[in-house]
């Protein structure tokens, strides 16, 4: 029998990962009901603290359910020009603080960043 390892999802049975410990557990819940052995917890742009916060709150439900192995983060470093569903007003320019920042906010829990390879000059540099 093959275990279905998702590395993209946002959440699942109407909860977002990183919203809330119990919401995320109940989203796990939700796409192991599925078939889902492992996945990753993706969260969308947002501001850079908000961003930190959803961490914390994945690593806290991590604690009660091992088939969350980390995060990606969908973003903030994605191109205005091309951010899809993701609002203007939450991109960030990927300097290497911010960077730097986010991966040490992360600390060990980060497993895939979605970033935008080509430069930008409109995207805030916060």
């Amino acid at each position: 029998m093959s275990v279905l390892t998702d590395i993209h999802g946002h959440g699942g049975g109407g909860h977002a990962f990183g919203d809330s410990v119990e919401g995320t557990l109940a989203a796990a819940a939700a796409h192991r009901a599925h078939g889902t052995g492992a996945m990753v917890a993706s969260l969308v742009s947002l501001p850079l603290e908000v961003t930190r916060r959803q961490m914390d709150v994945v690593r806290e439900a991590m604690a009660d359910d091992s088939a969350i192995i980390g995060v990606h983060l969908e973003g903030p470093f994605l191109s205005p020009e091309r951010k899809g569903a993701h609002a203007l007003g939450n991109l960030v320019a990927p300097t290497p603080e911010a960077v730097d920042g986010l991966i040490a906010a992360g600390d060990g829990l980060i497993r895939q960043i979605t970033i935008a390879p080509e430069p930008s000059r409109s995207a805030r540099r916060d």
